[in-house]
């Protein structure tokens, strides 16, 4: 059986054509999951391929034509590229119906039997796939044994869902012992970096996150996974530029690992730059910080929020002023440029008034410190606890996800938060501001442009509305008055 992984992308509408969209259509980095359970099918002597759709120009019914040669196709789904997942299924079911579909992903097992019930798929795979693959494949052909295959779901013959208990986690030693991904048949130049893990899991519970293995941190050994850093080199050097994305969920959690990998990598005169997530309380430790600023390319800090109250809902134990701490260690580091803070307005709790006073403190943090922002809208994510809240309460269906750009409509974006669109503009009109004065003032030691932020993205749809509010905001946001107010 020819097998191949299809990493589809997130898209977007472009007109009538459909086309990678959001980070896909800027290809960061290749999606690690399927490139790794190839890797794994691999390292057994199975024919596999991967066939990777974000480096397609469109996303239509033709792409069958470049899985018609395969009896066997796997898919990977995280929620944002479900609409994708969902439409390619359905043409190739429809052109194929021979061809074995199997799906796994965080929206596989969050969702599989309501998708089993209304897609084309044959298998589901809940939870890890690394212990999956064999077992299910060995099953396939022999057409027998599917009941001992761990995290399956399938269709009986009455049109019943059976469900297998998941396969357990993957320990850490399991994960040393992982092959490499199938790194060697990137296209060159498709890619800004390559993306490597060293850990699964997450030590959090955020309310508005939907990780499927919450408080399960398992750690790859620091040195296998400075190994595996050099093993990726000629695959490293398929990226624009060089770098890697360790997509860790927790990377700074284990002080003393990160410190580690830090010193294995200066002692191998390792090439080595890489950009990760960390959280604040982890970045809090000089020593950590000293060890990891050589190597950082890039770190994504997850704050949040200013706001106390916020902070508890969500579940993110930290205090505002651990924030600010941490902006102080990077900025003493020399890495405030390359640290990005991540902040969420609008959730459904929040005023105006509360937005208002969290963005001051971000354009503080900013300010002071010179790191940079990442501001976005509350938007609910697939599985979370918020977004079981929107539909319990009816604002969702489960349906809804099926939709191309679901995340960016605006029933979506009213469920997200409880802020009317005249809140939202104004909201917008401030933040714009703020970053007006800076690209205008530029402050010394901070970066001209250090808020990345965008218009709520159902009324970037609305022409007429939008075209309205920019005409206000010009008339309102005259540099030279939104200078003076913002420096005294």
């Amino acid at each position: 059986m020819r097998t191949a992984f299809v990493i589809t992308p997130i898209i977007e509408r472009d007109g009538d054509v459909l086309r990678p969209g959001y980070l896909d259509k800027v290809r960061s980095n290749p999606h690690l999951g399927p490139n790794l359970l190839a890797g794994i099918l691999y390292s057994y002597s199975i024919d596999v391929t991967v066939v990777d759709l974000v480096c397609n120009e469109s996303f239509d019914e033709q792409i069958v034509e470049q899985l018609d040669q395969y009896d066997v196709l796997f898919f990977s789904s995280n929620s944002t590229n479900w609409p994708g997942c969902g439409l390619l299924i359905r043409w190739l079911k429809s052109k194929k119906p021979s061809a074995i579909v199997i799906l796994g992903g965080i929206h596989a097992t969050l969702f599989a039997e309501d998708i089993i019930r209304r897609y084309p798929v044959d298998y589901i795979v809940r939870g890890e796939g690394e212990k999956v693959l064999m077992p299910l494949l060995d099953a396939i052909r022999k057409g027998i044994g599917f009941e001992d295959v761990p995290g399956l779901v399938v269709k009986n013959a009455s049109g019943g869902v059976i469900q297998n208990p998941m396969a357990s986690l993957l320990s850490p030693q399991e994960l040393d012992e992982l092959p490499l991904p199938l790194y060697d048949r990137l296209t060159p130049g498709k890619y800004r970096s390559l993306t490597v893990e060293s850990s699964r899991g997450c030590f959090g519970n955020c309310a508005f996150c939907a990780i499927p293995f919450k408080k399960s941190w398992r750690p790859m050994s620091p040195e296998r996974f400075v190994d595996k850093i050099e093993l990726l080199e000629s695959a490293r050097s398929k990226t624009l530029y060089r770098y890697f994305t360790i997509v860790d969920d927790c990377f700074t959690s284990d002080h003393d690992r990160a410190i580690l990998i830090s010193k294995i990598i200066s002692d191998r005169g390792l090439d080595f730059q890489a950009t990760f997530d960390a959280r604040v309380k982890d970045l809090l430790n000089e020593k950590l910080v000293e060890a990891i600023a050589p190597f950082t390319k890039g770190v994504l800090i997850g704050a949040e929020s200013f706001l106390p109250n916020t902070l508890r809902r969500i579940g993110k134990y930290i205090e505002p002023k651990s924030i600010e701490k941490c902006a102080k260690t990077m900025h003493e580091y020399g890495i405030a440029k390359d640290t990005v803070f991540s902040f969420i307005i609008g959730f459904p709790w929040e005023s105006k008034r509360d937005i208002r006073e969290n963005i001051s403190q971000i354009a503080n943090l900013v300010l002071t410190w010179g790191v940079q922002v990442y501001l976005q809208w509350h938007l609910l994510t697939p599985g979370s606890k918020l977004w079981q809240l929107a539909l319990d309460d009816g604002h969702l269906q489960i349906t809804d996800i099926d939709d191309v750009e679901f995340i960016t409509s605006e029933r979506w974006f009213r469920a997200s938060t409880g802020l009317t669109d005249e809140e939202l503009l104004d909201l917008s009109d401030i933040v714009f501001a703020i970053k007006k004065v800076m690209m205008i003032t530029s402050p010394q030691g901070i970066d001209s442009n250090p808020i990345t932020f965008m218009l709520p993205p159902h009324l970037m749809k609305r022409s007429e509305r939008l075209n309205t509010w920019i005409e206000a905001y010009e008339r309102r946001a005259r540099p030279e008055l939104a200078a003076k107010k913002w420096t005294q």
